[in-house]
C-alpha cells in the first residue's frame, strides 16, 4: 500500500462506525462480559489503524478485523481466571474476602429475578454454556456465521483455513451445539 492508499481520518472513522458494533457483539458473545468486549473492540481498532497499511485487499477489511478480534479474544480467554457466578455477589474462590485476596479468582452471586426473567436468563445461560462446552475452534465458527453473518470464505480468512474446511467446521459446530444445548436443557428439567 502506498502512502496515497492509506485511509484518511474520515475513512478510518467510517471503518470504525461500520464495524465497531459488529466486533463488539462478537467479542461480547465470546467473552460474556461487556467490559472485556469494550476493551477488545478498542484494541482491535488500535491495532487495525496501526497496521492498515499492511492490508493488501480493502475488500477483506471485515474478515481482517474479525481475525484481529478473534486473536485478542483467544488471548483474553487464556489469561482469564475461572469465574463462577452465583447470585450477583462476587466472592473469592476458596477463602472469604480479606487482606491479600484482591487477586483471587471471584464468584458472582445472581440477583433474585421475576419468573419470566429467570426463564429468559436460563435460555441465555443454556446457549452460553453450550458454546463454552464447545472447543473454541467450533464456537468461533458458529458465532461468526450465525451471529455475525460471515460467509464460509470470510470465516476461512478469519481463522486461517480453507472455505471447505470452514464449511465442515461449521457443520460440526452446529451438531456439537445442538447436542450440548439438549444436554443442558435436560439437566435443567431434573
Amino acid at each position: 500500500m502506498t502512502p496515497a492508499d492509506v485511509p484518511s481520518d474520515a475513512q478510518l472513522a467510517a471503518i470504525y462506525r461500520e464495524f465497531s458494533g459488529q466486533i463488539h457483539t462478537y467479542a461480547y458473545h465470546l467473552l460474556g462480559n461487556p467490559e472485556d468486549a469494550d476493551d477488545i473492540t478498542q484494541e482491535v481498532f488500535i491495532r487495525a489503524y496501526a497496521r492498515i497499511g499492511q492490508l493488501r485487499d480493502q475488500t477483506s477489511m471485515r474478515s481482517w478485523l474479525y481475525r484481529i478480534a478473534t486473536n485478542l479474544c483467544m488471548d483474553q480467554m487464556r489469561r482469564r481466571s475461572r469465574v463462577k457466578r452465583i447470585f450477583g455477589v462476587e466472592l473469592p474462590l476458596g477463602a472469604l474476602v480479606g487482606p491479600g485476596t484482591e487477586d483471587a479468582p471471584t464468584r458472582e452471586v445472581a440477583q433474585p429475578l421475576a419468573m419470566a426473567e429467570i426463564e429468559s436468563v436460563a435460555e441465555r445461560d443454556h446457549i452460553a454454556l453450550a458454546l463454552k462446552r464447545m472447543p473454541d475452534k467450533y464456537a468461533i465458527c458458529l458465532l461468526l456465521h450465525s451471529l455475525q453473518g460471515l460467509s464460509y470464505r470470510e470465516i476461512a480468512e478469519v481463522v486461517g483455513i480453507t472455505p471447505g474446511a470452514a464449511a465442515v467446521r461449521l457443520s460440526r459446530a452446529r451438531d456439537l451445539f445442538a447436542r450440548y444445548y439438549e444436554e443442558l436443557r435436560k439437566e435443567g428439567l431434573r
